[in-house]
């Protein structure tokens, strides 16, 4: 493998109306950008600096954007290492952990999460009751749909036991700081806030050439309690005229070096007979 190195360019641009936005450069005077080299990049970079520059189409379209299933053992386990940086080990020791029980002033031992190794997206009726009714009591009747959102159950899953979820909605992660330790209360929190999430009904977006595209939300939905669960969507700014002259000024314009690499995956011998 023979690595290629490549540029990138990328323009901070400034409008009448806020936000400010990044955009990259995909082509030049019609055709595909090409910056193979420190040099061309630079060379480029210095005539766009200060340049105007004009929106020419703002393609607006609409999509729906469901809440994600209640976690099973192996989502559980993909979110702790994306979001927490667990291994799976480590996160099914801290899961046991909560599930056994914990030790809370006044109750003594007290499991916090259903049992964690589960194939099912199943919630009981009495939990979900208990989350729309918590999602109403602290967010509004809005954010709740007519009924439970219902997921698709894996014609292999055995569902011996229910989704994880916590034991009990009404115990936040607020509430338990002071008993848990940092790692458990930072897994207990992912679980916890994955109830409510998946309680809620989904959300509509709206979708937007240097190129830039984002989404902006249309209803308020499940985002403004699920902070924490994802990354909200990059906003991109609003523009009135297709023809309008919005990103009209570029404030500053960057490069990146990169080069291309083998895959990271590696490399599987096969026998042939």
């Amino acid at each position: 493998f023979v690595p290629v190195e490549y540029w990138s360019l990328h323009a901070r641009l400034r409008g009448k109306t806020p936000p400010e936005f990044v955009a990259t450069l995909r082509e030049v005077r019609g055709e595909r950008a090409s910056l193979p080299n420190e040099a061309a990049t630079r060379a480029l970079m210095e005539s766009l600096q200060g340049a105007p520059f004009t929106v020419k189409a703002v393609n607006r379209g609409e999509r729906r954007r469901n809440p994600a299933p209640p976690f099973i053992t192996s989502t559980l386990q993909q979110d702790a290492g994306r979001k927490l940086h667990f291994t799976a080990k480590k996160t099914m020791l801290i899961a046991q952990q909560l599930y056994e029980g914990v030790e809370l002033p006044s109750e003594g031992a007290v499991g916090l999460i259903t049992y964690m190794r589960t194939d099912s997206t199943r919630v009981a009726a009495e939990a979900l009751t208990e989350a729309r009714g918590w999602v109403t009591e602290r967010l509004g009747r809005e954010y709740l749909p007519d009924a439970p959102p219902v997921y698709r159950v894996n014609k292999s899953a055995q569902e011996a036991h229910e989704a994880i979820r916590p034991s009990e909605i009404a115990r936040e992660p607020k509430l338990l700081a002071q008993s848990l330790t940092k790692d458990q209360l930072a897994l207990y929190r992912l679980i916890w806030e994955r109830l409510p999430w998946t309680s809620r009904g989904g959300r509509a977006c709206s979708g937007r050439r240097a190129r830039r595209s984002g989404s902006r939300a249309s209803w308020r939905s499940m985002w403004r309690a699920a902070t924490r669960a994802r990354r909200p969507p990059r906003r991109t700014p609003r523009s009135s005229s297709r023809r309008s002259r919005w990103p009209r000024r570029s404030r500053c314009v960057r490069s990146i070096p990169s080069s291309t690499s083998p895959s990271r995956r590696p490399a599987s011998r096969r026998r042939h007979w």
